[in-house]
């Protein structure tokens, strides 16, 4: 050792570094080199070596105390890495939970494949995170669309304000193809329409897996619209094939019905998952150069239905007035009656009728096939309580005539059974006492009597003229020309 420190002079031992114990190292002398080689592994090669590897080393040896502590910062840091791993994976987790609302529905799809469950519904759901899974919301609500171009004429902006009837430059000008929409009616005319439509997302599922052809499945409700829309548009050209232009306009609500069943029925075929809520013809218009006379023919129209209309109320009010609530029973009654009568077989639309107006429709069925039986039920509807009308008040005065008839020959009958026994015992004193009474009957309230003998052949009658007559015609001559005179008629 002495050798060695003094062929390198200018080396001297650090004072730091602890002296190696020779106890510890009994297989015989060890350079300083090798001790270092042997206790102080380098950086990089603590660095690559595994910890569980630095756990089995001895904890106990006067190490490097610089070699320790970088071995506690490698076993700390590599708990904190694992921990900061887990974290990261429970938050990789947790980002897979959704949430669906009110009107919503949730479809998982994980590998790009969606679940076979039915489509979720509200509330929390958990699912594979992005990119091993995906979480879609469809919604469910009622979505509404409007068709305004597709069978309307082209209009500027300035125009879309303007009532259809009001559009001036279309007076004279035809439609332009690629332009104006219209559709073509069963009688081979045109019309424009608008409509609105509501519907609804039943099956999500459904929708997603048979219509969605789009590379980001969640563009589903954007195809839904599309969908709807082009099935209404083939079902209104269908539906206006099969009706009239008349029917078009003025009944919409059922052009409507026909083309919403149409339109559900072809989203059925195609499974969509959609339900068509309503459909709605919200405008229906003739094409413009044809408007005006259109309205007229409407008008004349409208005004015959109007005189129609009161041509029937007026003979409901006559028929009311002249048989009361009886009348439509009556009425059908009598052209039974004559049909009957003249040996033609009645309607059975208006006996069917009759039969649902009467109590006793058995009676009326077995009546009908004879004129007179079916008489006789007239007979008892005309004396019952719900004739009323002039019919009743006729009725009413045939049975007063009838009883005061018949009262006054039952009482004549009387007073000829009380003359009959005196006229067997003297027939000329009853005689003549009748001849008597009838005469007096006869100049009752007469002024003057002048009686002649049978055998008189000539009579010579003069009279005066009355003077009262007289009197009043002098009078009417003087007023008369009392007016003329003075231009003014007096009382």
């Amino acid at each position: 050792m002495p050798a060695e420190n003094e062929d390198k002079p200018n080396q001297t031992p650090d004072s730091n570094r602890p002296a190696p114990d020779s106890t510890r190292f009994p297989s015989g002398t060890v350079s300083t080199d090798d001790i270092v080689s042997r206790s102080a592994p380098s950086v990089t090669d603590s660095v690559r070596a595994a910890p569980e590897e630095a756990v089995r080393m001895d904890l106990g040896s006067d190490l490097d105390p610089a070699h320790r502590a970088l071995a506690d910062a490698l076993r700390l840091s590599f708990r904190i890495l694992k921990g900061v791993m887990a974290l990261l994976v429970v938050g990789f987790l947790l980002t897979g939970f959704r949430s669906v609302k009110e009107q919503q529905q949730g479809i998982r799809i994980t590998f790009g494949k969606m679940e076979s469950s039915g489509p979720l519904t509200s509330g929390a759901h958990a699912s594979w995170p992005a990119p091993v899974g995906e979480f879609l919301r469809i919604e469910t609500a009622p979505q509404t669309i409007s068709l305004d171009d597709a069978f309307w004429i082209k209009l500027s902006a300035n125009e879309k304000g303007v009532p259809f009837e009001q559009i001036q430059r279309r007076e004279n000008q035809g439609l332009v193809p690629n332009e104006d929409g219209s559709i073509i009616t069963s009688d081979h005319n045109l019309a424009h329409t608008r409509w609105k439509i509501v519907y609804h997302v039943r099956d999500a599922r459904t929708l997603i897996e048979n219509i969605s052809q789009s590379e980001h499945v969640t563009e589903a409700g954007s195809e839904a619209d599309l969908l709807v829309r082009k099935s209404i548009e083939r079902a209104v050209v269908h539906a206006a094939a099969e009706t009239p232009l008349d029917d078009v306009i003025s009944s919409r609500e059922a052009f409507s019905s026909r083309v919403k069943a149409s339109a559900q029925q072809l989203l059925n075929q195609i499974g969509t998952g959609i339900d068509i809520d309503t459909v709605s013809c919200i405008n229906a218009k003739p094409p413009r150069p044809i408007l005006g006379d259109y309205q007229a023919v409407n008008q004349a129209v409208t005004e015959a239905n109007h005189a129609i209309e009161t041509a029937r109320e007026q003979a409901t009010q006559t028929l009311n007035a002249v048989a009361g609530s009886a009348y439509r029973k009556l009425s059908l009654m009598l052209q039974i009656y004559e049909a009957l009568s003249e040996g033609v077989e009645p309607n059975p639309v208006d006996l069917e009728q009759l039969c649902l107006l009467v109590d006793n429709p058995d009676e009326i069925r077995d009546a009908a096939s004879n004129a007179e039986d079916l008489l006789k039920q007239i007979d008892d509807v005309l004396v019952s309580p719900e004739v009323g009308g002039t019919v009743a008040t006729i009725i009413a005065d045939a049975r007063q005539y009838s009883t005061g008839l018949v009262a006054k020959l039952d009482a004549e009958t009387r007073e000829l059974e009380a003359y009959y026994p005196e006229y067997k015992k003297n027939p000329l004193i009853v005689k003549t006492d009748l001849w008597r009474t009838a005469m007096k009957k006869i100049f009752n309230g007469t002024r003057e009597r002048f009686l002649l003998s049978p055998d008189t052949t000539m009579i010579d009658i003069r009279l005066n003229r009355d003077p009262l007559f007289k009197r009043e015609q002098d009078r009417k001559r003087a007023r008369k020309q009392l007016e003329e005179s003075t231009g003014s008629s007096g009382p």
